[in-house]
């Protein structure tokens, strides 16, 4: 079965709790990256204490296909088959674990075109954008006679 990218999509952002507010610092989520030297820590061991679980869930930006990544992308497998939430059964799993790599090089991409903006900032000036030209819009069919 093919893993649709819209379901890798809604269950990152689920796991990583972008635009989800911390009751704490009332800080807003955004994507969480490792530390360098703790994924090449991870890399060098190979000790599961050391990577990323579920409440660790955190990217490394730096390589997309780093040890760190591949364990990462196992975690969300997991999670994700086990939700139940998108009809994939364990057959799938090195599937979702594929796709959920492919997602990674995009949100890198995404950050790396950003420069330094997060990923929350980015989505409100695409809302913000978005409402410009819902403005235009509307104001260029005032001439039009609906009677």
């Amino acid at each position: 079965m093919s893993v649709g990218q819209e379901g890798i999509r809604k269950h990152t952002k689920r796991l990583l709790k972008i635009g989800v507010v911390d009751p704490e610092t009332n800080e807003v989520g955004d994507v969480a990256f490792v530390e360098k030297a703790d994924a090449e820590r991870f890399s060098r061991t190979g000790n599961p204490g050391h990577g990323p679980s579920i409440t660790r869930f955190e990217i490394d930006l730096a390589m997309p296909r780093s040890a760190w990544n591949k364990r990462l992308s196992a975690v969300f497998a997991d999670h994700f088959i086990k939700s139940e939430l998108y009809g994939f059964g364990p057959e799938d799993e090195e599937d979702v674990k594929e796709a959920f790599l492919v997602h990674v090089r995009t949100i890198r991409r995404h950050i790396t075109a950003s420069k330094g903006k997060s990923v929350i900032d980015q989505l409100d000036q695409t809302k913000a954008s978005a409402r410009d030209m819902r403005r235009r819009n509307v104001g260029s069919c005032a001439h039009w006679n609906l009677e």
